[in-house]
C-alpha cells in the first residue's frame, strides 16, 4: 500500500500528528536502523463467516454485528440489528461493543482493515471475532435483506 493511502486510514482511526518517512523502509534498513520481525508481533487469525451463515445467526443473542462503515454508507443500507461504529472511531469507542459474544465484522468489501481492527478488538480481550466475508456488498450481491 501507498504510504499516503495507509497514513489516510490512520488518520481515519483517529490518531493525529501522523509522519512518513520518506526513506521508506530501504531507506531505514540502509541506514541501519533497528527493525521489528513480523515472528515478534504475533497476529491472530481472523475468521471469515459467509453472507448465509451470518444471515442464519441473525437474532442470536450472543453474536454482535458490528459495522465499520462510515455512517454514510451505513444509512444507506445496513444488516437489520447491526450497530454502526464506524472504523474511524472503533480505537476510542471500543467498550461500548460487549463482551461475551460473537463479534461479527462488517465493511464494505470485506478487506483492507477489517483484519487490523480484528487484532485490535482481540488486544482489548475480544476473543470471537470474525469478518463478514466480502463484506457488505456480498451481501447486497446474495440478495441478502439490509434495512435503511
Amino acid at each position: 500500500m501507498a504510504a499516503p493511502y495507509v497514513a489516510g486510514l490512520v488518520a481515519q482511526m483517529g490518531y493525529k500528528n501522523i509522519l512518513i518517512y520518506a526513506e521508506g523502509l530501504a531507506g531505514w534498513k540502509k541506514a541501519g536502523l533497528p527493525l521489528i520481525k513480523e515472528e515478534t508481533m504475533p497476529r491472530p487469525e481472523i475468521p471469515e463467516m459467509t453472507a448465509s451463515e451470518l444471515q442464519g445467526k441473525l437474532g442470536d443473542i450472543n453474536v454482535y454485528v458490528l459495522d465499520v462503515r462510515p455512517a454514510s454508507m451505513y444509512r444507506q443500507g445496513h444488516i437489520k440489528g447491526s450497530t454502526n461504529i464506524p472504523l474511524c472511531q472503533l480505537s476510542r469507542r471500543f467498550g461500548e461493543v460487549p463482551t461475551g459474544k460473537k463479534i461479527v465484522l462488517v465493511d464494505y468489501l470485506g478487506r483492507g482493515f477489517h483484519s487490523a481492527m480484528g487484532w485490535f478488538l482481540k488486544s482489548k480481550g475480544y476473543t470471537d471475532v470474525m469478518v463478514l466475508k466480502d463484506g457488505m456488498s456480498n451481501w447486497e450481491q446474495e440478495g441478502k435483506p439490509f434495512e435503511k
